[in-house]
């Protein structure tokens, strides 16, 4: 399975960021859930910088921030034996525990 895809985020004055989120597996990670969705969660954190929504922004860093620091869920290719669903259980958890 590989996905590609670039998003351009216009800058304050004008410029831009190309951000670009790829999902490159091989076949020892193709679907057995061992993906780490860190970077498809803040290209979302991304999105809703581009929206306004600065604050939901900053929630969904933290709250991803907070989870690696405890490392107590981590996907396979940062060292840890979580799937992919319990790092997105995690920092959803997390995120819904931080205040608005």
């Amino acid at each position: 399975m590989i996905r590609t895809g670039r998003q351009h985020q216009p800058g304050p004055e004008g410029g831009g960021l190309d951000v670009r989120t790829d999902l490159r597996f091989g076949p020892e990670v193709q679907s057995l859930n061992k993906a780490n969705p860190i970077a498809q969660i803040l290209a979302g954190k991304l999105m809703l910088e581009h929206l306004g929504e600065d604050r939901a922004a900053e929630l969904v860093e933290q709250a991803t921030e907070d989870v690696l620091e405890a490392g107590k869920v981590r996907t396979f290719d940062i060292g840890g034996k979580s799937t992919c669903s319990d790092m997105g259980d995690a920092i959803a958890e997390r995120l819904l525990k931080l205040k608005p």
